[in-house]
């Protein structure tokens, strides 16, 4: 029999953590910690609870249960039959034909129990009990299997030994499929063991997870990073379309269940949907753009359920939406529909349903004529917005008549609906020459006709005013004399406003905006001059000198201007290259013939990484003296890093490693190589640029009960999928995954660890990867670890900031999203932020913004509009709690055009922090590991 392959699903349910599984042909049974039992079979789910955490089940004739100090048997309908008290009991296997159960204890004995009424039929010593690994323990229909080290010993149903095999390698997990015990090694193979004899029948090579104990025409197991299906001669194939989690099959295949974050997902083998379905396809006179979609019914006639995408296709219609996914159990029917996008057909259209290759059915339909639909158009425009000399015109196209319209598009411009149906409206945005007073011609289309209106633009879209005030001031007012949107640079120039003078006008629908000027004084008459040139509005008046009077203690001792400012770039020099020599020039042409001499070189392998790309460092120093160098040390700002003594001629090389969590310029600082007899030599500071990653992993760990918690984010900004296959810790393991990071998005991966094995502040992670259009990866990066006695923060340094993914600055205006997250374990009270400073938009921004409370690991964001010339901008930001406060500092790039902006632009952005970097010590910006001599 050929084990299956194809599986849909057939339900789920929420379940504690999984603690014993056990399964037969029929049914696959779950013990959990909070001492439930699940039977979960082709006909549904019966539950029984126990008052302790069920430790091991075996399933016999009968359904067997470890929990607490009790063994007990119960009926296939959770009914506990009979049950014996063994608190030395560990692990139990039964055989059903035998009707034996078998139980292992703590102090090395082998017992066997009558399944029936649990008298005991024999007592035997544990086989190899003096490993110190756990033994594996399972059951055949007639034979009991325990697993050691590299033992596998198999006993009869009465407990005598039928035979005892040293395989040659470590055993990772077995299991029995047909009369063939598989065993997979630590060394990547997996053998074939005849259960009757103990020869080997074949050898495979497969990374196997873990395998389940029993299989009757196929064991079911990860392997190589996918699920598989093996037979009892080895050959095995891939099952394909299942969520990730752990699973467990009944021994026959058929059923099986998948445990992920405590759901439990059931599956059944699926029959061959080309030979089980029917499909009846309703009878419909296909109207051209009035038909809006088409009824079928599909039905399974076989003994199993099944799982197909349909393919919906036609000959003179179109369908829209794609094909149809169904899952049917036996017996049932499912009513689908498609939508019917173009009718081309004259008289009459083919429709045909069917899967893969195979068409399950066809049908001819009638194909009706239809009247010219342009007579249904309601069209309306009107202004929506002027900015810089374009006016946006909003142009709304209502469909009033009984059928639907379909390829509806407005000119000028490119916009178009697919489809409008009866009674529905959209609406399309039109961009003209703002001219005032001209007359715009608008044409809408559809497939089979078209209608057009005109629309007015206003005569006057601003008006202007410049009067003299008695505070010695010019006020220019613009006012919005439309219900548009207005954008517009405003220009005053005069005599005495202190030559030209610019500002942006951005007002809503009848709003206003008072521009106010101070003139410097001067003799004789004055001009002044204002234009909104996008806006066709212009606007002189002239003012006697006496109207501009400055009280002499009024008078600005000097002008005073404002200008934008960028941080220079810093001079930056390439790492590796010739060696550094740290001794002064003197000290070359005169060493001491008997002395020691140092010298440094320092290299780092990549001056360019990409943002948490592990990065070596490498750090040589050499004794160019005739006489030993005593104590020699490399200092640091952060770090010293002992060498000890070198001989004349002896070299020493330091290597630690960096990671870097955010893009941009980096400093690795300058230090100094010493020793007690001989001169400092210095070592040259180094100067990185840190790119963006298309994959990026950043790896913490955090506290947990008492413990820590390792949390590695992977972060794929392609527009492709990858798959991570597996994570290394140094120090914690190696782990398979199976995580699947989408395009665009970041995934979260966590596991709990030891805190003893946590030491110095950076361990070593390796992530394997591969992309959907590329061979595997590798990713290697530094993980940072906290200080585990640091106390939790409280307060003002409990809040962390960064600049959320909503951030966007581009064409001379955006917004700056700031994040403010409570870092620590204790809510801080009254938070509140405020954006000041010249990049803050006044007319736009909202204002300060506070919350009463900021429960632990919560946060709030926060929109700074700003406007902003380029190339770069920076926000100030007061943070503020109930009893302190700082100054936040956000600061990126701002590219004039609006099409610079990306994912790598907003990756720059960074939030600088006048009392640090925050309390987010888990995730710091560099991570570097301690120097160590190589």
């Amino acid at each position: 029999m050929t084990p299956p392959t194809d599986y849909a699903p057939t339900g789920s349910f929420e379940s504690a953590t999984v603690t014993a599984v056990a399964a037969d042909a029929d049914r696959v049974v779950l013990g959990t910690e909070a001492g439930e039992i699940a039977v979960v079979s082709s006909d549904g789910r019966t539950t029984t609870e126990f008052d302790d955490p069920v430790a091991d089940l075996a399933v016999g004739n009968r359904i067997y249960a470890l929990a607490g100090d009790t063994v007990a048997a119960l009926s296939g309908a959770g009914t506990r039959v009979w049950s014996v008290e063994l608190p030395s009991a560990e692990t139990l296997a039964a055989l059903p034909g035998a009707d034996v159960l078998g139980v292992v204890t703590d102090d090395d004995a082998f017992l066997g129990f009558d399944g029936e009424t649990g008298s005991q039929r024999f007592d035997a010593s544990d086989p190899h009990a003096d490993v110190t690994d756990d033994p594996g323990f399972f059951a055949t229909d007639g034979a009991f299997v325990f697993v050691a080290w590299s033992f596998l010993a198999v006993r009869n149903p009465d407990g005598s030994e039928r035979f005892d095999r040293n395989l040659d390698g470590a055993i990772e997990s077995a299991g029995i499929v047909g009369e063939t015990i598989v065993v997979s090694l630590k060394d990547e193979r997996v053998v074939g063991i005849d259960a009757e004899t103990g020869d080997r029948q074949w050898e495979r090579e497969l990374t196997v997870t873990d395998l389940p104990e029993r299989g009757d025409d196929a064991l079911l197991f990860t392997a190589d990073g996918e699920l598989v299906s093996l037979a009892p001669d080895g050959t095995y194939g891939p099952v394909t379309d299942l969520p990730s989690g752990d699973v467990y099959p009944t021994s026959d295949g058929s059923l099986f269940c998948v445990v992920a974050d405590g759901t439990v997902s059931v599956y059944r083998s699926i029959g061959d949907p080309s030979e089980a379905l029917a499909v009846e396809i309703d009878d419909a006179e296909l109207v051209p753009g009035a038909a809006d979609e088409l009824d079928f019914t599909v039905r399974n006639d076989g003994d199993d359920p099944v799982s197909a995408a349909l393919e919906i296709d036609g000959e003179g219609v179109v369908f829209a939406g794609g094909d149809r996914s169904i899952d049917l159990p036996p017996g049932e029917s499912a009513d689908l529909s498609v939508s019917v996008g173009t009718v081309t057909a004259d008289q009459t259209a083919t429709v045909a349903v069917g899967i893969r290759d195979s068409t399950l059915a066809s049908a001819s339909l009638p194909v009706a004529s239809s009247a010219s639909p342009t007579d249904a158009l309601d069209v309306t425009a009107e202004l929506d917005a002027v900015a810089d000399g374009t006016a946006t015109l909003a142009v709304t196209v209502r469909n009033d008549g009984e059928t639907p319209l379909d390829g509806v598009s407005v000119s000028p411009g490119d916009a178009r609906f697919e489809r409008l149906r009866s009674g529905e409206s959209a609406t399309a945005t039109v961009e003209t020459e703002f001219d005032p007073g001209r007359t715009v011609p608008l044409t809408v289309r559809t497939e089979r006709g078209e209608t057009g209106t005109d629309v007015s633009l206003p005569d006057r879209a601003a008006d202007l005013a410049i009067e003299a005030t008695d505070r010695s001031f010019v006020d220019v007012r613009v006012e919005n004399a439309t219900d548009a949107e207005l954008a517009d640079d405003l220009a005053v120039e005069g005599d005495r406003v202190g030559g030209r003078v610019e500002r942006r006008v951005e007002l809503p629908g009848g709003g206003a905006l008072v521009l106010a000027l101070r003139p410097e004084t001067a003799p004789g008459e004055v001009r002044v001059d204002a234009s909104l040139d996008g806006l066709g509005a212009r606007e002189s008046a002239t003012f006697d000198a006496g109207e501009f009077e400055v009280p002499a203690h009024e008078r600005p001792s000097e002008p005073v201007a404002r200008s934008a400012t960028s941080e220079d770039a810093q001079a930056r020099t390439p790492t590796g290259g010739a060696p550094s020599n740290a001794a002064t020039d003197a000290e070359r042409r005169t060493p001491d013939p008997t002395g020691a001499v140092l010298s440094a070189d320092r290299t780092v392998e990549s001056t360019d990484p990409a943002r948490t790309q592990g990065v070596r460092e490498r750090l040589t120093i050499e004794n160019e003296g005739d006489e030993t160098a005593e104590d020699v040390r490399a200092s640091f700002p952060s770090e010293t890093a002992a060498v000890g003594a070198l001989a004349p001629g002896e070299r020493a090389t330091l290597v630690r490693r960096h990671a870097f969590a955010e893009t941009g310029p980096v400093e690795l600082p300058s230090g100094t190589v010493t020793a007690e007899n001989a001169s400092d030599a210095r070592i040259d500071g180094r100067s990185l640029a840190v790119g963006p990653a298309e994959f990026a992993v950043e790896v913490g760990f955090d506290a947990d009960d008492g413990g820590r918690r390792l949390a590695v984010t992977l972060t794929n900004r392609r527009d492709v999928g990858c798959d991570v296959t597996r994570i290394g810790v140094k120090g914690f393991g190696v782990w398979d995954t199976d995580l699947r990071v989408p395009p665009g998005e970041t995934v979260e991966w966590t596991r709990p660890v030891e805190s003893g094995g946590l030491s110095g502040t950076a361990v070593e992670t390796a992530v394997e990867y591969a992309y959907d259009d590329r061979d595997p990866e590798r990713w290697g990066t530094m993980g940072y670890v906290p200080d585990a006695d640091a106390d939790d923060p409280e307060g003002i340094d409990a809040l962390a900031a960064s600049v959320g993914e909503e951030t966007r600055v581009s064409g001379g205006y955006g917004s700056v999203v700031l994040v403010v997250e409570n870092a620590s374990g204790s809510p801080v009270s009254d938070v509140s932020v405020e954006a000041t400073g010249e990049a803050v938009s006044d007319l736009m921004y909202a204002g300060s913004e506070s919350v009463e409370r900021l429960d632990a690991d919560e946060a709030f964001t926060h929109f700074v509009d700003v406007e902003a010339e380029g190339p770069d901008v920076s926000v100030a930001v007061a943070l503020a709690t109930d009893d302190d406060e700082t100054e936040l500092t956000l600061r990126g790039p701002a590219p004039a055009d609006e099409d610079g902006w990306s994912e790598s632009t907003l990756d720059e952005w960074r939030v600088e922090r006048a009392d640090g970097d925050g309390t987010d010590d888990s995730r710091p910006t560099h991570v570097a590991s301690s120097f160590a001599v190589q």
